[in-house]
């Protein structure tokens, strides 16, 4: 199997890449959740199913109401 260039660089920058991605978790900004149901009806129409995954959007981080 061939080995590609990219992952032979990638190696030696595994140290400096593991520190970096430390450092993002320890610094990142962590918004709450906002207050409210998580479900409900708006509007008129047919019912509408919608399914969010593994996106903060999900779970409306970041929005004021």
């Amino acid at each position: 199997m061939p080995v590609a260039v990219d992952q032979i660089v990638r190696l030696p920058l595994l140290p400096l890449l593991a520190a970096q991605a430390l450092m993002v978790r320890q610094r990142a900004l962590r918004l709450p959740e906002p207050s409210g149901p998580r479900e409900g009806r708006q509007g008129r129409g047919p019912r509408l199913r919608l399914l969010i995954v593994g996106d903060s959007s999900a779970a409306g981080v970041g929005a004021g109401t």
